[in-house]
């Protein structure tokens, strides 16, 4: 078996070949078709019938076409979800349940309503906004009105402070292992790893020669 220089197996298993997916998304807007779904949600800032995340998911929604190499067929619906009276589903998980979608492209939140909806929600993406603290005691205060401002306790700059040790451990011993195997000396300053475990932490972009699997971990063990 040969390999081209330039061959990365994650991205050989990610390449879809320009496969167009059916998508649903939510625009609460009157005679919208599926070829102005592009136009609206590419548009910056804050628009009437458009919920914010929306927006936030059809970026990374562009990002991953650009990477896996697909398109998508937008199908549009008014709402995220509702039943009527003969069962009949309604909105975006309507569209998902007869399958009619191969994707939905934006999140839904599960609301306490929506229990009977939970086995569609889970394929769908979900908006999440992920932070390094979990609510507190302080935070749930009504003097605070929780207030995500509030200064880190001690305690929790020394776990993040812990972390980051044992991450640039790992990663050094990670890269001097790999390096005695494949006979190259490795030549990775230090800060580079910094930077790599900070933007890992702040979900942000990291040197193209860490791998996916590397940060997969990362987020499973933080």
């Amino acid at each position: 078996m040969m390999f081209e220089s330039d061959y990365r197996p994650y991205y050989d298993r990610g390449n879809f070949n320009g496969l167009q997916l059916r998508g649903v998304t939510v625009i609460d807007k009157d005679n919208v078709t599926s070829n102005d779904v592009d136009r609206i949600l590419s548009v910056p800032g804050a628009e009437q019938g458009v919920v914010s995340f929306i927006k936030y998911h059809y970026a990374l929604l562009v990002i991953l076409q650009d990477y896996h190499n697909f398109k998508i067929k937008f199908r549009v619906t008014r709402g995220w979800a509702g039943r009527l009276k003969s069962g009949y589903r309604l909105g975006l998980i309507g569209v998902l349940a007869r399958n009619e979608a191969d994707l939905a492209t934006t999140g839904i939140f599960m609301r306490t309503n929506r229990h009977a909806e939970f086995d569609m929600i889970h394929q769908s993406w979900e908006f999440s906004a992920g932070f390094i603290y979990r609510m507190s005691s302080i935070l749930s205060e009504a003097s605070n009105q929780g207030n995500f401002f509030t200064p880190f306790d001690p305690s929790v700059w020394i776990s993040l402070a812990f972390t980051l040790v044992i991450f640039l451990v790992i990663m050094k011993v990670s890269a001097v292992f790999i390096s005695k195997h494949s006979f190259n000396e490795p030549n990775v300053p230090i800060a580079s790893y910094f930077v790599d475990i900070m933007g890992t932490m702040s979900q942000q972009g990291i040197a193209a020669a860490v791998s996916p699997r590397v940060t997969i971990r990362f987020y499973t063990v933080t």
